[in-house]
């Protein structure tokens, strides 16, 4: 495979009293998608996630376990996706314990190339709510099929 896209150093710090390092010295390579890979949505992700979990390992994390679930929303409950969640665990800001949750899924392009979505909650243990895992899974909804311009513009959208 061809890399894509190579980022090295990646950093993101929020102003506050302390600083608030939420990334520090990331580095990022995005290789071309093979489209003969796996088709099951949950073999697939379980891929992503080993690749996840092998990348914090190599920067001192640790990932959690992962957990396959079928998500839905309440306002469409027939609308469904496969998605995994997993912590990622040990980390810390200013020596506080953080909690970071990440969700997943993934659909195909029309040419049938796999395309993963991912959405994630990092912030203090203490404000962790468990119902919040479910808005996770249901954020990852909102990356609908994909369809091209001319469909839309024969259904009247943008």
């Amino acid at each position: 495979m061809s890399e894509v896209i190579r980022l090295t150093g990646i950093g993101r710090s929020f102003p506050a009293d302390p600083p608030v390092h939420a990334l520090a010295g990331v580095d990022l390579s995005i290789e071309q998608g093979d489209s003969q890979g796996p088709t099951d949505p949950e073999q697939y992700l379980r891929i992503v996630y080993d690749k996840a979990a092998a990348l914090l390992k190599a920067h001192g994390w640790e990932a959690g376990a992962p957990r396959v679930a079928e998500v839905s929303s309440p306002s469409s409950p027939s609308y469904r996706r496969v998605a995994l969640f997993h912590e990622v665990l040990g980390v810390q800001a200013d020596g506080q314990p953080m909690k970071s949750i990440h969700a997943w899924t993934m659909m195909r392009t029309k040419q049938s190339n796999p395309l993963d979505y991912h959405v994630a909650w990092t912030g203090p243990e203490s404000d962790w709510q468990e119902p919040m895992l479910d808005g996770l899974g249901v954020m990852l909804l909102s990356f609908g099929p994909l369809e091209n311009p001319e469909e839309r513009q024969t259904r009247g959208g943008p």
